[in-house]
């Protein structure tokens, strides 16, 4: 019933999700940068969802920095909306496609704004800590 009412545009970018999800990042790609390039600027949401996703797929097809700059973006589109629910898919997707990257640097720095980013709305000590570490870093 909900397929319905979606535009070509989310019917795209869902065939682009469970494409990624089954492991098919090459199915997954095109579908998703076609959906993501026809998405209109001002629906945070969904170019958040559709970034990640990318993120994901280019993180499976082996390309890291592509993978970490596409989760980044998707978190900072997030994080500008305020849409919880969107940061909590980057970081399933980090955590599910960049794990065996865990130590490299591009990964680290995505996983402090991702803890900033989670912290940041939640006026936890470990939330405002890490906010004030990122502060920090940016200011040296």
């Amino acid at each position: 019933m909900y397929a319905a009412l979606w535009s070509s545009n989310l019917h795209l970018a869902f065939r682009g999700k469970s494409a990624m999800l089954a492991g098919r990042p090459a199915e997954a790609i095109p579908f998703l940068e076609l959906a993501l390039r026809h998405e209109r600027r001002d629906a945070a949401h969904n170019r958040s969802n559709m970034t990640a996703d990318l993120g994901g797929a280019y993180a499976q097809h082996g390309h890291l920095d592509q993978a970490v700059s596409l989760l980044d973006q998707a978190l900072t589109i997030a994080v500008a909306a305020g849409l919880k629910s969107c940061i909590e898919r980057v970081k399933q997707i980090r955590d599910r496609e960049l794990g065996r990257y865990a130590l490299d640097a591009l990964v680290q720095g995505l996983d402090e704004r991702i803890q900033v980013a989670h912290g940041a709305g939640d006026g936890s000590a470990t939330g405002q800590a890490a906010h004030q570490r990122q502060g920090r870093r940016r200011l040296r």
